[in-house]
C-alpha cells in the first residue's frame, strides 16, 4: 500500500516538475492612477489550476479568471491608487495550486510556480539607489576602466551626475584618480558612469578601486572594487609529490594563470632523478587556461622499475615560447609484494598432489 502511494507522489512529482509560468516577471514604475494589464501563461501542463494574488499591493491587482486549464492566458489587471506614501520596490505574486486547493490550504508542491509584477514606487525629490562600482582586470601595460552603475529612484530628474574614482593599492595608498563624464538622469532611469584609469605604469598584483557620486549637490559613496593586474606567467600551485613503484602511476600538476588573456598549448616535461642522473621522464598532455584559470595538467610516471625512495623532481612549464622550471622532491613509495605466477603455479601442483595422495 506504501508503494502504491509512493508511485503516485513520484507521478505527481513529474508532474509538477515541468510546470513554468510566463513570462516570469513584469516590472512598472507608480503613477498616481496607473492601469495596466500584464498577461501571463502556465506552460507544460494539462491540469486544472487555480490562480491568486499575494504581496503588498495585491489588493490593487485583478484576476481576469482565477481557474485555467492547461497552457490557457490569463490577465491581471493593476489599477494603483492616487499615492503610495512609502517608497521602495513592492511584489505582487501571481500564484498557482491545484485547483481543488483553496488559496488558504497546503499548496507546497507548486509553491515555486509563481509570476511576479514589481511596482517601483519613487522617492520624493532627488534621489539614487546606492551605485555599485566595477573595474575591468587587466594586464600590464594596459589601461584599466571603472564603471559605475546608477539609477535615478527619484521623482525628480537629475541635472548633474559624476564621479570622482581614486585607485588604491591594498596599503589603502592611493596611486591615481579620475572623475566621469558630467550627464543628466531622468527620474527612473539608469545609467553607466565610465572613466578611464591611467594603469599602464601599474606592476602586477591586486589593486582596488572607490568612488564617490555627486549628483545635484548631493553625493554617496560606492562600493569598493577591486581588480588585478596580470602577467604572462602560469604559476604551479601544488604536484602529485608520492607515487607506488613497481606501477605506472597518474601524475597531476596543479596550474594557474596570472595572466588576463587566454594562454593556449601549455604542457611540462617532468623529469626524475637521483643524484642529478635522470632516471625517467614524462610529457604531460596539453592544456589551455583562460584568464586566471586554475587546472590541471596531466602525464604518467612509470615507476615500474624504479626502487622506492625520495628522489629529485623537475617540473619544466612551456607556453607561448616561454619556459620556467620548479624543481622539489617526490616519494616513490614500496609497493605490494606480489606473489609470482611460478610461485602460485607450485603451490597449486603441491596442493593437487596432496589431494591425490589422500585419494
Amino acid at each position: 500500500k506504501r508503494g502504491i502511494h509512493l508511485f503516485f507522489l513520484l507521478l505527481f512529482c513529474q508532474s509538477v516538475l515541468g510546470i513554468g509560468i510566463v513570462p516570469s516577471s513584469y516590472q512598472v514604475n507608480f503613477q498616481p492612477n496607473l492601469e495596466e494589464n500584464f498577461q501571463f501563461r502556465i506552460t507544460d501542463t494539462n491540469q486544472n489550476l487555480s490562480i491568486y494574488l499575494e504581496g503588498g499591493l495585491a489588493k490593487y491587482a485583478f484576476l481576469e479568471k482565477e481557474r485555467v486549464v492547461g497552457d490557457e492566458l490569463f490577465m491581471v489587471k493593476l489599477k494603483l491608487p492616487e499615492k503610495i506614501d512609502v517608497p521602495g520596490k513592492y511584489q505582487i505574486f501571481v500564484s498557482v495550486a491545484e485547483s481543488d486547493t483553496p488559496p488558504g490550504g497546503t499548496i507546497s508542491a507548486l509553491a515555486g510556480i509563481k509570476g511576479l509584477i514589481i511596482i517601483s514606487v519613487p522617492f520624493d525629490g532627488k534621489y539614487i539607489n546606492p551605485p555599485t562600482l566595477s573595474i575591468s582586470d587587466i594586464n600590464v601595460n594596459e589601461m584599466a576602466q571603472a564603471n559605475i552603475f546608477v539609477q535615478s529612484f527619484g521623482t525628480e530628474a537629475i541635472e548633474k551626475l559624476y564621479g570622482d574614482v581614486y585607485v588604491l593599492n591594498l596599503m589603502d595608498n592611493t596611486l591615481l584618480s579620475a572623475k566621469t563624464d558630467s550627464v543628466s538622469l531622468p527620474s527612473l532611469n539608469k545609467i553607466y558612469l565610465m572613466a578611464r584609469l591611467d594603469t599602464a605604469s601599474f606592476k602586477p598584483g591586486n589593486y582596488k578601486g572607490k568612488s564617490t557620486v555627486y549628483y545635484d549637490g548631493q553625493s554617496i559613496e560606492t562600493n569598493e572594487a577591486f581588480f588585478k593586474v596580470g602577467e604572462l606567467v602560469v604559476n604551479i600551485k601544488k604536484y602529485t609529490n608520492q607515487v607506488v613503484e613497481g606501477q605506472i602511476n597518474k601524475f597531476d600538476i596543479e596550474i594557474e594563470s596570472g595572466w588576463n588573456s587566454f594562454i593556449e598549448d601549455i604542457f611540462a616535461n617532468v623529469r626524475v632523478l637521483n643524484e642529478n642522473q635522470e632516471i625517467t621522464s614524462f610529457k604531460t598532455i596539453n592544456t589551455d587556461l583562460k584568464s586566471w584559470e586554475i587546472k590541471n595538467l596531466t602525464g604518467y610516471l612509470d615507476a615500474t622499475n624504479i626502487p622506492h625512495g625520495v628522489y629529485e623532481i623537475e617540473i619544466e612549464l612551456n607556453y607561448n615560447n616561454i619556459k620556467s622550471r620548479e624543481k622539489g622532491e617526490i616519494i616513490i613509495e614500496e609497493g605490494k609484494k606480489r606473489v609470482s605466477q611460478t610461485f602460485l603455479v607450485l603451490i597449486i601442483v603441491i596442493i593437487l598432489i596432496i589431494i591425490t595422495n589422500l585419494v
